[in-house]
């Protein structure tokens, strides 16, 4: 079937539906995301974010566009893969027995660390794979594509391998897979505004499509955005994690809700600036992030979509 068939996903939303939901049932609904969004903010590791930048972010969308996946699938597995990567080198690091308080030799962290290095590959499309289950049910990536694209790859493996991998990133986030992308928290905002604003269905669309390719920008270049940011701000150069703990900009890196917003406001810049002050305004009213922030960071984000 088409893909606009009724089995088919659509190819965007459909922002200023009349099939959509009520404004004020849809404002409860972004409630519900903001919280969700607080609970990650202060939840989080100090290592959140370590494997969510650059080269890891950019193999992932590689693979997602090699399969054709969905916007949210690309987003969703970077973050499946950067909780992996984060929560799988922790547990190889811990000590074999607690009790009495053994270090793991180095030989066997070595053997460990080589062995998850050789795998990051099938890492990396596992967390697709699971992804790609999340988001869209046409698109499922099954175990014999995975097959397929690591032989293309030169990466030869069985499907019960694939299979192990997959159920190895499951069990290692416990099965809590299901976290917010940005992309999310942009769809939703974007929605309010079509409802709160003189701002058309068709202009959305188009401040939709390239709020993801923003969006794509942040993920490839995120280590020198975010430092660019801190530096705009404090007028220092970023420092370690440590410092950046200290400072409370950690929780900055890991504001999805903050992200979504400047995105949005980079991406009107950019098409239209004569709509940028309502947007940021109303972005402003909607999720209470003081409109020096979001043109702080806006203007951090177009100056890299620019240069």
């Amino acid at each position: 079937m088409a893909e606009g068939g009724i089995f088919g996903s659509p190819p965007e939303p459909a922002f200023n539906d009349e099939g959509c939901l009520p404004l004020d049932v849809l404002e409860d609904v972004f409630l519900l995301h903001a919280k969700k969004n607080e609970e990650v903010i202060h939840q989080g590791s100090s290592d959140d974010g370590s494997f969510k930048h650059g080269t890891w972010s950019e193999t992932i969308f590689l693979i997602c566009k090699k399969f054709q996946q969905p916007a949210e699938t690309r987003y969703l597995a970077v973050e499946i893969f950067d909780r992996f990567m984060i929560t799988n080198l922790k547990n190889l690091h811990q000590p074999v027995d607690k009790d009495r308080k053994w270090c793991i030799p180095v030989s066997v962290w070595n053997k460990s660390s080589k062995k998850c290095k050789k795998r990051i590959l099938l890492y990396m499309l596992s967390c697709v794979q699971v992804a790609s289950k999340m988001c869209s049910h046409k698109r499922i990536l099954s175990c014999r594509r995975c097959c397929e694209f690591l032989r293309d790859a030169g990466v030869f493996c069985s499907r019960d391998l694939v299979l192990d991998c997959e159920l190895c990133v499951l069990k290692t986030l416990n099965y809590k897979i299901h976290v917010s992308s940005p992309v999310v928290y942009i769809e939703a905002l974007l929605e309010i505004i079509g409802r709160s604003t003189q701002v058309a269905g068709g202009q959305l669309r188009s401040i939709h499509g390239t709020s993801l390719q923003v969006l794509d920008l942040v993920y490839l270049k995120r280590n020198a955005i975010y430092s660019k940011l801190y530096e705009v701000v404090t007028g220092d150069v970023l420092g370690s994690t440590l410092e950046r703990g200290k400072t409370g900009f950690l929780c900055v890196e890991k504001d999805a809700m903050l992200l979504a917003a400047c995105v949005i406001a980079a991406a009107t810049y950019i098409l239209d600036r004569t709509a940028v002050c309502q947007v940021i305004g109303q972005l402003y009213r909607t999720t209470n992030i003081p409109q020096e922030d979001i043109i702080d960071f806006s203007t951090v984000l177009v100056v890299y979509c620019l240069s």
